[in-house]
Parts: C-alpha cells; structure tokens; sequence
C-alpha cells in the first residue's frame, strides 16, 4: 500500500520549540486488498449508511414511509453512482500522491466517509475543474441526506430513553403496590404543583450517549497508538479522535495505511452520529434544568397565576376546560398558540351554547361520500 522515503525526519527550532517533519508516505495506485474484499468494504459501508432509514423505524415499530424508501434509495444509488465515477472517471490529487489520478476502492471508502460527515481532511481532492464541481453538489446532497438520518437517530433514542424509564417506573410501582408509599405517591400526583411542575431534570440519556461516544473514542485512539504504520502516539491519536470524531477534520492527522483508512471510514459514520445524539441530549437536558429552576422559583409560580388569569380573562372562578388548558400550557404538554389554533378551529364551527354537532366535525374532516350519519 505505502512506501516511505528513507531520509530521517527533518527537525527545525523555532522560537525554542523543536519542529519534526514527519516522513512522505505514498500510496500505491493499486490497493493491496483483493476485489473482491474492497467490494466487501464498500458495500457495507453503503449499507450501513443507506439502511438507517429502513432500520430505524423497525426498531421504533414504526411503518418506513414512502419518502424513507425513496430517499434510502436514491442514496444506495447516488453512492455507488459516485463509487464509479470516483474509482474510474474522476481525477484525484494528494500529497500521497506521485501523481494526479482515480482513487482505489479503499480510498473512495475513506474519501466519501470524509464526505459525508463533513469531517473533509483535506488530503483527498479533486484534480480537475468538472470534478470539483460535481463533488460538491455531491457534498451538498450528503448534507440534506445526513440530516434527515441523524433526525431519525436522536428519535430513535430519545424513544429508547423515554420508555427504559417507564419501565423502572412500572416496576418500582408493581413493587409498591397497596403500600402507603404508593397511596402518598398517588395523592401527591393529583396535586395541582405536581401537574404544572416540570419533571425534575434527569441527566441519564445524556450520560448513556456520552458513555458510549467515550467507548467509540477509546477504541480509535487503541488503533491509530498501535497499528503498524499508523506512527502516531498516543497524544497524537487523543487528538486526532476528538477532531475527527467532532466532525472538525483539521487534517493534521490522518489514516496512512488502507486498514486505517477503512477503520476511519466506519468510525466516522458511527462516531460523529453518536456524538450528535451526546450534544442533543445535553442541550435538552440543559433546557430541563433551567424551565425547573425557573419554575420553582416565586417570579416562575407567580406567571403561572399571571397566565390562568388571561385565560379565565377576568373571572374569579376556574372551569374544568380552563384549568384543563391551563395544566396543558403548563406543564409543557402543548403550546399556547396550539390552544389558540384549536379553539379558533372550534369556533369555526359556529357553536351553539359551547357545543356543536358531531356531523359538523365529521363534514370539516372527511370526505362527503365517507360520512357516516
């Protein structure tokens, strides 16, 4: 895959620090794994970057809509599109490169991952001007397929999350059930504090997402420490980690050997999408904390007055529709201005007396021939 020049590395003192030039290495314009091998590799990478539509709403119990379908397979397609077009058409340039030309198999792999994480080292570009226009609306379309994959992800998990604590949750009552705690428990719930409160902020998908993300990072800095010709130490491969697997890429440090660059490239996908889910899960946990903190202070519980008083709009008594709104806007569940939209929907409906007819709401919803009277 690689030769290195022999001469010994180059060291120049500047302003007392010492500065080593590390050696040139080249790649060989044939990979030295087997066709059928790099076929392995691309198509499972392809695979696992394609399939995440498909895979994500099974695992949720979720039918794949027709626009998961379409989008999984113009991305199978613009992906091997590109794998053709890369190994075969398009010119390439590096400075592992004697000269300018297609990339092997493992190195569009390696270049495409770059791509489509938006990580972009910097070692890989296109030769020619036709190229680099066509590789960067190709970046452009992995950016609005990336997005839609990662929002489907942190879905996926914040669901994960959300039902492992209903099941502690429904243990813990089965294990309390017909104690006294469980009544105080249940009495305490139809309190009117304890429906308008926000739940007190809980910090565990946050920590689960960063255990594993710190996993991830171990893993890629035991490889780039210890693979033979990777030459990197240990503080190198630290750093290296944290900027590719931040998406940042400066490109200082990059893979030298094919398994490196194939290593890189599934570490890539599966880092920079975890760490997505790690910085999701502590924004929302910090959006928790401050709504709990400012709720129960006196000023938090004093608005909360403020805003049943605009809805009861001058009364002095609560009805049991008001202060169901009121518990809704409070604790979060729906938005002022989405109580605002269905009760312009209601009066759409010309109610009589605060009621309208079934058939009304069933005529302003289906269709006419599908009215059952």
């Amino acid at each position: 895959m690689r030769t290195e020049l022999t001469e010994e590395p180059d060291k120049q003192v500047e302003d007392g620090y010492v500065m080593t030039a590390t050696k040139q290495v080249w790649w060989n314009p044939e990979s030295e794994f087997p066709f059928w091998l790099c076929c392995v590799f691309a198509f499972s990478w392809v695979s696992m970057v394609t399939a995440l539509p498909f895979v994500i709403p099974m695992l949720d119990h979720r039918p794949v809509t027709k626009t998961q379908t379409v989008l999984a397979g113009s991305t199978f397609m613009v992906m091997f599109g590109g794998f053709y077009l890369f190994t075969n058409i398009i010119l390439f340039q590096s400075p592992h490169f004697k000269t300018i030309r297609p990339l092997t198999m493992v190195e569009c792999i390696y270049f495409m991952a770059q791509t489509v994480t938006t990580i972009g080292y910097g070692d890989i570009g296109p030769a020619k001007t036709r190229g680099q226009i066509f590789v960067g609306i190709y970046v452009i379309f992995c950016l609005f397929v990336l997005a839609m994959v990662v929002e489907d992800f942190c879905e996926h998990v914040k669901k994960v999350a959300k039902d492992a604590k209903a099941n502690v949750a429904a243990r813990i009552r089965a294990r309390q059930e017909g104690t006294e705690e469980e009544v105080a428990k249940e009495e305490s719930v139809r309190t009117i504090d304890s429906l308008i409160s926000p739940p007190e902020p809980n910090a565990q998908s946050f920590i689960t997402g960063l255990c594993v993300f710190l996993v991830i990072d171990v893993i890629f800095v035991v490889f780039y420490a210890n693979y033979p010709g990777e030459n990197k130490t240990v503080a190198e491969a630290i750093y290296m980690s944290l900027i590719t697997l931040g998406s940042v890429g400066f490109g200082f440090f990059t893979p030298l050997t094919e398994v490196g660059m194939i290593f890189a490239a599934f570490s890539m996908v599966i880092g920079c999408s975890t760490l997505m889910v790690v910085i999701g899960e502590f924004v929302a946990w910090l959006i928790a904390v401050n709504e709990y903190e400012r709720f129960n202070k006196t000023e938090g519980k004093f608005l909360a007055i403020q805003q049943l008083k605009e809805l009861i709009k001058g009364s002095d008594t609560v009805t049991a529709e008001q202060f169901l709104l009121f518990s809704l806007v409070l604790s979060r569940k729906v938005d002022k201005e989405e109580i605002q939209d269905i009760t312009m929907a209601f009066e759409g409906l010309k109610p009589k007396n605060g009621e309208v007819k079934l058939l009304a709401i069933q005529q302003s919803c289906t269709p006419r021939d599908m009215i059952v009277q």
